[in-house]
């Protein structure tokens, strides 16, 4: 357990480690990238110990420090049948900018899942030779968002519209208990960085 709190300490001083200068970059009021995450479990119960997933992210950012952001995971790895999915809203605050285009923010949200899945119709024979059909059926089901998640994210800006997007966040909820959500992806600005 010692081992995993310095492991989250010294990511934590990497995210946040960048030298302070005169101006702040400036981010579009909406960023739209895609992101690949690997959330790991601390107490494993009956899942798997790491569950990979990808999926998109939208960042409406509201000021120079203040953003919200919604992102959709697809996850693999978990024994379900259909396709699972993890959806997280979170508010963005950034802690520091530098002039060459880092920016390290808090983050603070809830996450939860949802489920999709699609049977097909099933055809049944029965002893007197007749055939019974079944129809086939859709069923979406969303779960509230029950899981509260922080951590720190840093984005790197590397062209006049596109970002890179690295973060760390613990999970305390309903998704995965206790856990650690760490994401890398890019992001696109609308109207490009300043």
């Amino acid at each position: 357990m010692q081992r995993l709190w310095l492991t989250l300490l010294a990511a934590a001083g990497i995210l946040a480690a960048s030298p302070a200068r005169a101006q702040d970059p400036r981010a579009p009021r909406l960023e739209i990238g895609a992101t690949f995450s690997g959330i790991v479990p601390i107490v494993i119960e009956d899942g798997p110990p790491i569950v990979a997933g990808a999926g998109p992210r939208v960042a409406v950012n509201v000021s120079r420090r203040l953003g919200l952001e919604g992102l959709a995971d697809v996850l693999t790895g978990l024994e379900s049948y259909g396709t699972t999915a993890l959806y997280q809203t979170q508010l963005k605050y950034a802690l520091r900018k530098t002039r060459a285009g880092r920016v390290v923010s808090f983050t603070v949200g809830a996450a939860g899942l949802a489920w999709y899945d699609r049977v097909h119709d099933t055809r049944v024979t029965r002893p007197d030779r007749s055939i019974a059909v079944y129809p086939g059926y859709r069923r979406f089901r969303v779960r509230p968002p029950t899981t509260l998640c922080a951590g720190l994210a840093r984005e790197q800006i590397f062209g006049r519209r596109t970002s890179s997007y690295l973060a760390i966040q613990g999970y305390v909820g309903a998704v995965g208990g206790v856990a650690v959500r760490a994401s890398v992806g890019l992001s696109f600005g609308i109207g490009g960085y300043r």
